[in-house]
């Protein structure tokens, strides 16, 4: 019961704290980044995941983080957002794990999200973003 009001609480302040989440809640979309986020996220990523994810999100030493492998992982509606950002932020990249700034992991995640038909949009992404399932 108290989980419960915590999270009638928690509603109302993640909605002013963070424009992007309250039209997550009313259209039910995706979290939101920027175009220019992405393509900072694409330079990141050539540089710390390419190397084992592949240059194109493909996979290869590590598993691929596009297509139907990113939708079977991420996309099934069983995993929030926060728990996408956080296996990237505190377990890659996995010769230096969180070695990369926050905002070139939250740049990472936009350019993952981008690249699997997430849109684009006014708001750049963020950790309170994320809140909620991908």
């Amino acid at each position: 019961m108290t989980l419960r009001i915590l999270r009638q609480l928690a509603l109302p302040v993640l909605l002013m704290s963070c424009p992007a989440a309250y039209a997550m809640s009313v259209a039910s979309a995706a979290p939101a980044f920027t175009r220019s986020q992405a393509a900072a996220g694409r330079q990141a990523y050539a540089r710390a995941c390419g190397i084992c994810h592949g240059a194109r999100l493909q996979g290869g030493a590590a598993v691929a983080l596009s297509g139907s492998a990113f939708a079977r992982t991420w996309g099934d509606g069983r995993h929030q957002g926060a728990d996408f950002f956080d296996a990237i932020a505190r377990q890659m990249p996995k010769n230096a794990p969180g070695s990369l700034s926050r905002a070139d992991n939250l740049a990472i995640a936009a350019y993952i999200l981008d690249s699997n038909g997430y849109r684009a949009g006014a708001e750049p992404l963020t950790v309170v973003c994320l809140a909620g399932a991908l």
